[in-house]
Parts: structure tokens; sequence; C-alpha cells
């Protein structure tokens, strides 16, 4: 396999932020990320000597985790850069720029974590969020998991509501409506979503290799067929050990979360009942006490 030169690296990197802008569509802050995770690690390895990053072996790529856990940085931090390490390494084996067999060796090391809040005070920031889509290698994969995490933490569904939508549910940039179809007894609900909802979901179509009917399911797997909710729920669990979660984070706790979040923001007990599809004002208070007032950060 053909190898750049030492020199290249710099020129690698922009071709590698360039295929996350074109093809991947990443946004602005997710390439950002990316691109300052890279930039350090190339300038660690430049620092013992080495600009070729085919050459890193598992104890300089460790090395360089460990560096940056002494230096304070975050759980998700840590977890974000060994994806980001992932990504591009993949990305230039499939280019035929490079192999580097020590990157599959690689784990993510311990994290010393401060002690974390109840399950109802946990948020998942926009840092946190993001680092939905650094869990898969493959595009169209990364884009689908991001937009049902953000359907679930951001709009409200419940993860079985989302993996029900089908085509003609998605929202479009004139019509910023989802169609939650009747589910589990309750009915059909229109649920307003935002700009960046909207492009998620158009990015993750865009990228699906199936060719999905016009009333087929919307998200799918990688057999073509509905999606399983157990995909999902395996991708909460890794998420939790990279950010050090306890077993309380479930799907279900984003959606309480934004309860919480709405309820903190000012909404009354019907709004966030009507927003969320909560089918009681027992439950809805349940989930978002009327006398809550904060305790939760919001993306963004």
């Amino acid at each position: 396999m053909a190898r750049p030169k030492a020199t290249e690296a710099s020129a690698v990197l922009v071709r590698w932020l360039d295929w996350l802008k074109d093809e991947v569509r990443a946004s602005r802050s997710t390439r950002e990320g990316y691109g300052r995770d890279l930039r350090r690690f190339l300038a660690f390895i430049a620092k013992a000597g080495m600009t070729d990053p085919g050459h890193v072996d598992t104890a300089m790529l460790s090395a360089f985790l460990a560096e940056q856990i002494a230096e304070g940085r975050a759980a998700s931090s840590i977890a974000r850069m060994l994806a980001t390490l992932r990504n591009f390494f993949g990305w230039a084996e499939r280019q035929g720029l490079f192999s580097n067999a020590a990157i599959a060796q690689l784990r993510l090391p311990e994290v010393p974590t401060s002690p974390k809040p109840a399950a109802t005070e946990m948020a998942f920031g926009e840092g946190e969020m993001e680092l939905v889509a650094f869990l898969s290698e493959d595009p169209w994969i990364a884009k689908r998991d991001l937009a049902l995490f953000l359907l679930m933490g951001e709009v409200g569904l419940k993860l079985g509501e989302a993996l029900a939508l089908d085509r003609p549910a998605i929202p479009t940039r004139t019509r910023p409506i989802l169609t939650v179809p009747p589910f589990a007894g309750k009915p059909e609900r229109l649920v307003p979503v935002t700009p960046d909802m909207v492009d998620v979901i158009a990015d993750y179509l865009s990228l699906c290799p199936f060719d999905i009917p016009e009333d087929g399911p919307l998200f799918v797997g990688l057999r073509g067929r509905r999606l399983n909710p157990g995909v999902i729920q395996r991708q909460m669990r890794r998420l939790r050990i990279h950010l050090g979660l306890p077993s309380s984070a479930t799907p279900k706790m984003l959606r309480k979360q934004l309860a919480l979040r709405l309820r903190a923001e000012g909404a009354g007990t019907r709004e966030v009942q009507q927003r969320l599809g909560y089918a009681h004002t027992s439950s809805t208070l349940r989930a978002a006490p009327a006398n809550y007032r904060g305790g939760g950060k919001g993306r963004g």
C-alpha cells in the first residue's frame, strides 16, 4: 500500500477534513472538533520525532491519550479523541494512503471522573450528543444514530416512536413538522422540529445505501429492514461507558431530560404533556415536577 511522505501529513489532514465536509456532511462544529483532535495528535507524535501516522504503534497512541488525561481533559473529550483517531485511520486505509493495525488495539483508558448527579439531573449537552456520531466509522450509520438520539433528546420521542416512523413522516424545511404515528394506543400527533433536525434526517437519508420505499420505514439496519431497538440501546450502553455514566442513563432518560429542560424554561404542564405526548397529567408531573426550576443544561 502506498504511503505518504512525512511532510504530507498536513495535506492528508486537509483531505480528510474535506471528506468530512463533502461526503459525510459533518457539521462545522464537528469538523472543528475532529480537526483540533487530529492536529493535537500530529503535534504529539512530531515531538517524538515522528510525522507519519502510519508508523505510530499502540504504545504511542496510548501515550497520547494518557497525556490528554494528565492535562485534565474530560472523559467525553478523551472518547471523542479516540473516535477521531479511529475515523481518520479508517479513512486513510480506505483511501489507500496507509494502514495501521495499532489503532484497532487501542482501548479507551480509564479517566478520573467527578461524582455524577442523579439520573434525572443528568444532561446531555451538545458535545455529548454529537459523540453519538463518533461511535460508528460508517457515515450513514453515524448520521442515523445521531438523528435517533436527537429525536429522543431534542424532540422528545420514545425510542419505539422514533423507530416506528415511516418515510412520509419526515419533516422538510418548508414544513418542519414531524408526523408521529399512533403508538402504544396513543393517537397520531404533530411535533415541530428545528431546521437542524430536518437537515440531520435528510443527511441520513442521502447517505443511506438502501433504496427505502416512499412508504417504508424511516430508520433501517444493516439489512435494509426497520431498525431493531436493541441496536440503539447498545449504542447507549457504549456512550455510557465513554462518558462514565451509570446504568440509569437510558434512552428513556433522554426524554425525561427534555421534559425537565422545558419545565426549567418555564413551560407549563399542558405544554410539556402535548410536546412529549404524555398520556396523563400525572405522568407528566412525574417526569417534570411543577416546582422544577433547573439542574440540566440544554443543547447549545
